[in-house]
């Protein structure tokens, strides 16, 4: 955590966070549909994450203080999935600010927060933390994978602006087996969002539920793989 923190990218994170945000803000109709969507903040949450994830795994082979880790402690495990909880409870932060930034501008513009909005934003929010251990899992596996972050921030950003169009044609393309193609791990995106709104349940075509659980699954497969990958990697 220490180490993470002293990038300050973490901070920097934040910071983009609320300029998007309130871009997010000045460029909508500022409406109850909006502030459910925290403005925003799932998306731009998402990209930030992808970014910094990548970065505090290659930080570690350009610096070469890896070799440091991997003598204090010969075990890993505990090195992977240590930087895994670091970066969950970084996105628990981004989450938790941009629900701050959300309530504040929504009580400085004198809109009335109902219960169902609020009920709307917190599942919104959960969503985006089911999704953001899906992104963080990804990221720390391709890293592994591909070593170069340029690479998997382009891959992050593709998931998050074009994951679910993809997603689509592939149902689409496929439609005789539309049933399995439902799982693909381009559908998970539609968790944030689906929580809160059934509407989108015509798109994912996967109930509340499947979508948590197939978050969640492909979450413990990409941990897993990522792992084996990361443990083989050579220093």
């Amino acid at each position: 955590m220490k180490k993470f923190w002293y990038q300050k990218k973490p901070l920097w994170g934040i910071l983009i966070l609320f300029i998007l945000m309130y871009y997010s803000l000045v460029t909508s109709h500022h409406n109850e549909r909006d502030v459910i969507q925290l403005f925003g903040a799932s998306q731009w949450t998402l990209i930030i994450l992808v970014t910094i994830s990548s970065a505090f795994m290659t930080m570690e082979y350009r610096d070469n203080t890896i070799v440091t880790m991997l003598y204090k402690s010969s075990n890993r495990f505990n090195i992977y999935f240590s930087k895994i909880i670091v970066l969950v409870l970084y996105s628990v932060l981004l989450s938790f600010c941009g629900v701050i930034f959300t309530i504040l501008e929504a009580a400085f513009s004198h809109q009335l927060l109902t219960v169902n909005v609020l009920r709307a934003l917190l599942f919104n929010t959960f969503g985006t933390l089911l999704y953001s251990v899906f992104i963080v899992t990804l990221s720390l596996l391709l890293i592994s994978l591909v070593k170069i972050d340029a690479i998997v921030i382009v891959i992050g950003l593709m998931l998050g602006f074009l994951g679910a169009t993809f997603s689509n044609i592939l149902m689409s393309l496929f439609h005789t087996w539309s049933r399995a193609i439902r799982w693909n791990p381009l559908n998970m995106i539609y968790v944030i969002n689906q929580l809160s709104d059934p509407k989108y349940f015509k798109y994912s075509s996967l109930s509340n539920l499947e979508l948590v659980l197939g978050t969640v699954s492909y979450a413990i497969i990409f941990l897993i793989i990522g792992y084996w990958t990361f443990k083989k990697r050579l220093v």
